[in-house]
Parts: structure tokens; sequence; C-alpha cells
């Protein structure tokens, strides 16, 4: 069993617990190579996988390919307490329902992977008030509806994956237009990916041009 002597409820280690578990993680996944009776191992964030700290916060978070399932938090608390988060990696897990509007709680999130995924439902808006964004990935899931207007906030942003959401529309030309992307995979309209390729536009998914919706 775990320690007797729980980490305090707004400690690094009782968010990144409660996050890990309630995507169903194993508590052992979570502290591999930590023994339950080692208390001091056990509640420390930096024996975690994949969680770098800076500060005494959790700075870096990555837990792709790591058998989480089941939909993630909306916890507004859980996440607010996470808000020193630079970069978010879920990807390649069995995650599924919608993305929690809870996530816009990331303020200086630079990056964010939810890609290879089953997420469903619509993006939501507050991902458009991430302003630090560097790469946002969402492809491979069955995420529907339209981007949201918000993402014309997004000054920063540079990569941006949608690819694989067969039911997303593409009304890219409004909330995209004047972003400097320079990576995207996913289908836009033919105009607006002229647009980007004359703006030096990196890489596009297959079919991107083809001026769905």
């Amino acid at each position: 069993p775990p320690p007797s002597t729980p980490p305090t409820p707004s400690s690094p280690a009782y968010l990144l617990s409660s996050l890990w578990s309630s995507m169903s993680g194993s508590p052992q996944r979570l502290r591999r190579g930590v023994h339950p009776s080692n208390s001091a191992s056990w509640n420390d964030p930096r024996s975690f996988t994949g969680v770098t700290l800076k500060d005494s916060e959790v700075h870096e978070l990555f837990w792709h390919e790591e058998r989480l399932r089941g939909p993630i938090p909306e916890s507004l608390s859980l996440w607010a307490g996470l808000a020193h988060v630079t970069y978010l990696s879920l990807n390649g897990n069995d995650l599924t329902g919608p993305i929690p509007p809870s996530l816009g709680s990331l303020k200086s999130v630079k990056s964010l992977n939810l890609s290879d995924n089953k997420l469903t439902g619509s993006i939501p808006h507050t991902i458009g008030g991430l302003t630090r964004l560097e790469q946002l990935s969402l492809s491979r899931n069955m995420l529907s509806g339209d981007v949201p207007s918000t993402f014309s906030s997004l000054v920063n942003l540079r990569s941006l994956g949608l690819d694989g959401n067969p039911g997303l529309s593409s009304p890219f030309s409004a909330p995209l237009r004047g972003l400097e992307v320079q990576e995207f995979t996913g289908f836009i309209h033919r105009d607006f990916a002229m647009s980007l390729l004359s703006a030096g536009v990196a890489a596009f998914g297959a079919g991107a041009a083809e001026g769905r919706g």
C-alpha cells in the first residue's frame, strides 16, 4: 500500500497523482522503481515518470504512450495548480471524451500534444487563450465542429496538427489568417492553403489543400 503520509492537496505530488489516477494510471507505473514503503521518494514528484520540475513547480509533463485511458479530467483547480507547465504531452494513450475547457488554465504552456487518442467533441475556445503556444497537436482523434475563432490569438503558434479528425470543418481562413504557422497538417480551404504556401509554410499533411468544407 502507499505510505500513510500523503502529500498536501496543493503540492505538485498531489496534483500529479490526482491527474494520473483520474486517467486510470497505475500508481506503480507513475513511480517506476520506487517501492511504496519509501515514503520520501513515493511522494517526491522528481521520481515521477515524465515529470520535470523547475523551482519546485511542474515545468514539463511527458506522459505519452503511458496506457492512460478515460476522459481528461475537467477539474479547474487541478489544471490551475499546474499553471507553470510549459510542455504537456498526453499523446498515444487511450483518452476519450471531450477536451476540457479547463486546459485553458495552462497559461505558460508552449507545447500541447493530445494527438493519437480518441478524443471527441469540439475544440474548446479556451485553447485560443493559450497565447504562448508554439506547438499544438490534436491530430488523429475524433474531433468535430469548427476551429474556434479564438485561434486568431495564438500569435506564437508555429506548428499546428489537426489531421486525422474527419469531423472537423475547415474555417481556417478566418481564425488562422495572419498567424505565422510554419508547419501544418490537416484539411483547410484551398485559398488559405495558397496563402500559407506563399508565406513559407514548411509542411502540409496529405490532402491539406483539397478545399474540404
